[in-house]
């Protein structure tokens, strides 16, 4: 986790805007599980702070440097039904 963390925080952005509608919807909702597993104590504590972190760098990056929205929420909603 740790290697991860500090290899992404060095990483160029490269990340599209949360969209609106279901996935953003559902993108919200998943990030609530890492803040929530912090304040209640549980096993993840220790690292629920870095998997917040990274959510974003890692299901918001762009497919291609000329995509377009549409493909954004596509491969996000992708990402999130798996």
């Amino acid at each position: 986790m740790n290697t991860m963390y500090y290899a992404i925080v060095f990483w160029r952005r490269n990340l599209f805007t949360l969209p609106s509608g279901a996935a953003g919807k559902i993108f919200i909702k998943e990030s609530t599980r890492p803040i929530n597993a912090w304040s209640m104590k549980s096993s993840i504590r220790p690292v629920a702070l870095k998997l917040l972190n990274l959510m974003p760098a890692l299901l918001l990056q762009k497919t291609s440097p000329k995509s377009k929205s549409k493909g954004h929420t596509k491969a996000l909603k992708g990402l999130i039904d798996i």
